[in-house]
């Protein structure tokens, strides 16, 4: 698995994509604004990818997230976080709860046969 926050998740995702190692990925707080994240539209086999976004993140807000998520293949969910910034101020509990959510969706795939 691998998970990364903002800037995290552009270098965690870009690497967990390729690496045959990590079968399960997280991004929070996609910077949609500030970095080239198209790679993830791109077939990355079946590694299923959960999306946490704040619905008022200044990098990307709900109207760039949606669309943007729309595009990358499946598996893959997005949940959003209403009424946050991107950083969660405020808004941790909130965070915390959601991805609890997200890996428990994340457990429902199968680890891939090593």
């Amino acid at each position: 698995w691998l998970a990364g926050f903002s800037f995290g998740a552009r270098v965690g995702l870009g690497v967990g994509i390729a690496d045959p190692r990590v079968s399960k990925l997280i991004g929070v707080g996609l910077a949609v604004r500030m970095f080239d994240l198209g790679f993830l539209h791109d077939p990355r086999g079946d590694k299923p990818l959960g999306v946490v976004q704040a619905t008022e993140d200044e990098y990307g807000a709900r109207d760039e997230i949606e669309p943007f998520v729309s595009r990358i293949p499946e598996p893959k969910q997005l949940w959003l976080l209403g009424g946050a910034t991107h950083l969660f101020p405020g808004k941790l509990d909130e965070l915390e709860s959601v991805l609890h959510t997200t890996i428990d969706w994340l457990e429902g795939f199968p680890e891939p046969q090593k």
